[in-house]
């Protein structure tokens, strides 16, 4: 739960290829993220709801 208390954030990752899948629920629906190596830079991570892979 995030501090605001109405949005929750669930965060896998996969043991064999290291990619992270973070999960976002709240009140303004749901968003998905695949992250890997290159979103932990400057340019962070993009929501796969918008095809914005």
């Amino acid at each position: 739960m995030t501090a605001d208390g109405r949005t929750s954030i669930t965060v896998e990752r996969c043991g064999y290829c290291n990619t992270t899948i973070a999960l976002e629920t709240g009140p303004d629906g749901t968003s998905e993220w695949t992250l890997d190596d290159s979103d932990y830079g400057p340019e962070g991570s993009s929501d796969n709801q918008k095809g914005n892979r």
